[in-house]
């Protein structure tokens, strides 16, 4: 028994784009839906990013107010009180990278401990450049 096989092959370039894949789709239908899909999360993305821009603007103005708040906190605060804040948030930032927390938070948590160390850090500057007072 003998059985023959066909060995023809199909040229693809001059093979006809007209071919339908399983779905019964054409290439010239799944490139026009792409295209179609491509727009359509154009417009989403565009929209959300209108709709988004007046709370950009809110969120700014309220995280400069708090900004403004904390180092007015800084400045007016005792040096025994900022060496709390800073022992507590060194504390935590080294909890969080022992627990195997997320480096952007344990970065974020060594915030204040930085601005703590550059308010006492300027309180120790102020203090050299004055003369020493008799106790």
């Amino acid at each position: 028994m003998t059985t023959t096989r066909s060995t023809t092959t199909k040229d693809p370039i001059t093979e006809s784009t007209t071919d339908r894949d399983e779905f019964g789709t054409t290439a010239s239908d799944r490139v026009a839906r792409l295209g179609d899909t491509a727009r359509e999360a154009a417009g989403a993305v565009s929209e959300a990013a209108t709709a988004a821009s007046p709370r950009i603007s809110d969120a700014v103005a309220s995280t400069a107010d708090a900004a403004r708040e904390a180092d007015r906190l800084i400045r007016t605060s005792s040096d025994q009180a900022l060496g709390m804040v800073g022992a507590f948030s060194l504390g935590a930032a080294m909890g969080l990278l022992v627990g195997g927390g997320n480096r952007l938070v344990v970065a974020i948590s060594l915030v204040p401990a930085l601005l703590v160390a550059t308010s006492i850090v300027q309180r120790l500057d102020r203090m050299a450049g004055q003369p020493r007072q008799a106790r």
